[in-house]
């Protein structure tokens, strides 16, 4: 599993280097007054979601930006 996460989270972040240079202010939302998220944020979680998914069908996943997906999993 250590693989595993270690290859997603190198994809993950060459994902988030590459698209830093192309947002634009409309790309920003605050979810409170100090707490910014991106469409980035967005698309790198969702990318990660995915992939564990596809891994991992029977995991719960608890995210940052779209909180937790359950099926009664033991892992989360």
């Amino acid at each position: 599993m250590e693989t595993f996460l270690r290859e997603i989270i190198i994809d993950a972040g060459r994902f988030a280097s590459n698209e830093q240079n192309a947002i634009k202010p409309g790309d920003i939302e605050f979810k409170n007054q100090k707490d910014l998220v991106t469409k980035i944020d967005k698309a790198v979680e969702e990318k990660l979601i995915t992939q564990i998914l596809t891994k991992y069908p029977d995991h719960d996943i608890l995210g940052e930006e779209t909180g937790k997906t359950s099926h009664g999993s033991d892992y989360l």
